[in-house]
Parts: C-alpha cells; sequence; structure tokens
C-alpha cells in the first residue's frame, strides 16, 4: 500500500510536521551528507496559489540543513524570461534562504548534461540541470492549480520548471505534459508536498481565482499524491489521459483502494473550475481568426489573452478590441478588422496573406507581431504594452510587471536539440 499524509489546519509549520511525522519523518528521507536539490513551484512572481507557500519551503531547508545535509539546493527555471534570482528578490525569499544556508541556483545559466530516455513517451534525450542528476535527494513542493496548459498543475506539471527553454517550447507544442513523464522516470523526487492551502482555479495562471482548502499533502510516491490531491479537485484520475498513460506504463498506482491516507480526513473531492482555450465565447474583445496551428501557440495565446483581460478589460472595451491571426491561414482571408491586429505565431506571420489584405493590416497603427514557435517571452509582452500604452493605458500596470520580472535573465543556448520521439509515439 502506498501512503499520503494529510494534515488540515491554519499553521502551516504545524501542519507540515504532523505530514512529516505520519510519513515516517524527515530523517527517514535525508542522511547526514547527502546532497538535497528541492524543486519548489515558482514559475511567476504572484505568490500563492500560483506559487508555493514560502513557508513550507522554508521549514524543508532548515529541517535539511538540521539534519547534516552536505548541500540543499533550491533551483527552478521559471516562466520564459523571468530571472530566479530576480523572481526569489521579488517575493522576498532570496536574503531569507541564503540565511538558512540554502544554495540558490539559477537554471538559466547552470550546466545541463544529456540523460538518455528509456521506452521514451516523448524526449528520447533529456537536458537535466547537472547538480539535480548528482544530488542524492529530490524534493518537490507543487502548488495545485488549473492551468490552460495540462488542465492540471500537479506534481508531474512542476518538471516543466526543470526543462531549458528550448525543451519547453517542444512540450508546448504538443499541447500535454504527458512528455514530463519521461522527467519523472528519470528522476522521481523522494519526497512531494501538495500546498493546498489554497487551490487556484480557472485560467491558471495569470487569472485565477483562489479557493481555500486548508490542507496540506505529503508522500513519498509523487503519482499516488497527484491521484489524490486530484480527486480532492474533483478530477476523476481513472478518467485523465495523464493518469491513464501512468497505469498503460506501469508508473504508478493511482486507484483509491491501493491507497492508504495517514493523519486527517480527506474531505469530499469539489469539483474546480477548469481553464479553457480560445472558445468561441471567450470574449468579445478578441476576435480569433485560426487556421492550421499547433496546441503550442493556442496555450501561448491565451497565456497572453488572460494576462491582459487580468488588466485591462475596460480600455479593450473603448480601444474596439484585437482581430488576431493564428495559425498556417489561407492566401484567400478576408476578414472585417477590429481596431487592432495581431500576428500570432511563426505560421500565421509565414502566412501568405492576400497582397491586399496583408496591406491593410500592416498600415494600421495598432498592429503587432509575436514571433516564436510557440511564442513564449514575457519581453514580447513588454514590447506590445510599449507599442500600444497609447490607447491602452492600463498596459502600463504589465509593462511594469513584466520589466521588474524579467530584470537580470540571462540566457543559454544548447548545442543540440533535444531528441524526441516519432509523432507516432507522440499520442502515446
Amino acid at each position: 500500500m502506498r501512503s499520503v499524509a494529510i494534515s488540515s489546519g491554519n499553521n502551516i509549520k504545524v501542519m507540515v510536521e504532523r505530514c512529516l511525522t505520519n510519513l515516517g519523518g524527515l530523517n527517514q528521507i535525508i542522511r547526514p551528507d547527502q546532497t538535497v536539490f528541492i524543486k519548489p513551484d515558482l514559475s511567476l512572481p504572484l505568490g500563492p496559489p500560483i506559487t508555493i507557500h514560502p513557508q513550507i519551503l522554508g521549514y524543508i531547508v532548515k529541517s535539511c540543513i538540521d539534519l547534516g545535509a552536505k548541500e540543499v539546493y533550491i533551483g527552478f527555471n521559471p516562466f520564459d524570461g523571468i530571472s530566479s534570482d530576480q523572481l526569489l528578490t521579488l517575493l522576498g525569499l532570496k536574503y531569507y534562504l541564503t540565511e538558512l544556508n540554502a544554495t540558490l541556483l539559477n537554471l538559466e545559466q547552470e550546466k545541463f548534461i544529456s540523460v538518455e530516455i528509456s521506452d521514451p513517451i516523448y524526449f528520447e534525450t533529456l537536458y537535466v540541470p547537472e547538480k539535480l542528476m548528482k544530488s542524492d535527494v529530490l524534493i518537490s513542493l507543487v502548488a495545485p492549480r488549473t492551468d490552460v496548459f495540462g488542465e492540471y498543475a500537479l506534481g508531474v506539471k512542476n518538471y516543466f520548471g526543470l526543462l531549458n527553454d528550448e525543451q519547453k517550447q517542444q512540450i508546448l507544442r504538443t499541447g500535454t505534459i504527458n512528455g514530463l513523464l519521461d522527467y519523472f522516470k528519470i528522476k522521481p523526487p523522494q519526497l512531494t508536498i501538495w500546498d493546498a492551502m489554497i487551490i487556484g482555479e480557472g485560467q491558471g495562471p495569470f487569472n485565477q481565482r483562489a479557493v481555500s482548502y486548508n490542507l496540506l499533502l505529503s508522500s513519498t510516491d509523487l503519482i499516488v499524491g497527484d491521484s489524490v490531491i486530484a480527486r480532492l479537485m474533483g478530477l476523476n484520475p481513472l478518467q485523465s489521459e495523464l493518469f491513464k498513460l501512468v497505469v498503460d506504463r506501469h508508473l504508478g498506482t493511482i486507484e483509491s483502494d491501493h491507497i492508504t491516507i495517514i493523519g486527517d480526513e480527506l474531505p469530499n473531492g469539489n469539483p474546480i473550475q477548469k481553464a479553457t482555450i480560445l472558445t468561441r465565447d471567450f470574449s468579445e474583445q478578441f476576435e480569433i481568426i485560426e487556421g492550421d496551428t499547433c496546441p503550442g501557440c493556442r496555450i501561448c495565446l491565451q497565456y497572453l489573452l488572460d494576462f491582459l483581460l487580468r488588466f485591462i478589460k475596460k480600455d479593450l472595451r473603448e480601444f474596439g478590441g484585437f482581430s488576431i491571426f493564428l495559425g498556417k491561414l489561407p492566401s484567400d482571408i478576408k476578414y472585417k478588422l477590429k481596431t487592432g491586429v495581431l500576428i500570432f505565431g511563426n505560421c500565421a506571420l509565414s502566412s501568405n496573406f492576400h497582397i491586399e489584405f496583408k496591406n491593410k493590416t500592416q498600415k494600421k497603427k495598432q498592429f503587432f507581431t509575436f514571433p516564436g514557435c510557440p511564442p513564449l517571452n514575457l519581453r514580447l509582452v513588454e514590447k506590445f504594452c510599449l507599442n500600444f500604452k497609447e490607447w491602452l493605458p492600463s498596459l502600463e500596470i504589465i509593462e511594469e510587471f513584466v520589466r521588474n520580472w524579467t530584470k537580470g535573465r540571462r540566457y543559454i543556448s544548447l548545442t543540440a536539440s533535444p531528441k524526441l520521439v516519432s509523432s507516432k509515439r507522440k499520442g502515446d
């Protein structure tokens, strides 16, 4: 039987202690002189429910040091364009974690090594931080929520923040997080904690609502814990593509009668609102003209629109909205355009638009292109804000956010691209 410890309440320190005690204690996982790598769920400097509660992270770091860990690394690669160092600074965590003697890694600057994947789901080769592969223990700290990409951001999704930028784009183009199971196969965490004090629902991560659960869950088995937290959020794991793949590949147990709950009882699952992607009634301010496109561009466009709608709804109504071209489009396309025009993604940019239509759109002052496959770069968002804040003054808020978030970000370039399995295997 696999175990998941559950603790309810309001005092996070007490709840973490109780969870770990019910699992047998952290000393059963951490040995003196071991190297510990902690992957906290930190992708954007927005705080819970988008990120893990800092008290949980601090408690785990201090406990590892007290147990004699030789080194405690904290490593993650946040949303594309954001500096991990700046993210920790903005969340007020950099000084706090340094004082606890943690070693803060900027994964965008760290050395990555190639790891061949046996019986791959998506990646034949993964590029993995060298310090992670050489660490004795991996601890994953998860902020459960819904998300535009992957439907649910749980323990498996937390691996996304360990990919480099190129691999992130590769897996985004599939529209599914299934390929992250390749990462799980080579480096499963020895401990996972799910911060369910507040769970985010709706258009995660940029336009999320908070739902209070006042729970912490922990397990030495990520898959088992993910299946339990999924049920708490109202999802039947047996109907999930990801969990079905877990069962088919014999990667873990998800059936509830094979799982032991320790500590407090698990409340009945309350279905929470999932994210949607570019539905027809999404917003009257955005007209999406969509051709042949990959899921990655659809996901990234939804991220952008959610970000905009969080701050500039009123401005958009007065402005008159945007016509947005997405995917590979036919040359004879004709539309009555809204005030603004966005060309989103390399496929749309390379479309052979009719010359009359092309001239009409590019003569507009309110015209902007988002290159990329898919576009996933906050600096493009900053440039968009600079170009359009004359007509949409509230964009200045987003511009200020993005400028602060991306401060100090440096990029690495790989000498080789990640190796992927053939398209026949991607749908596994």
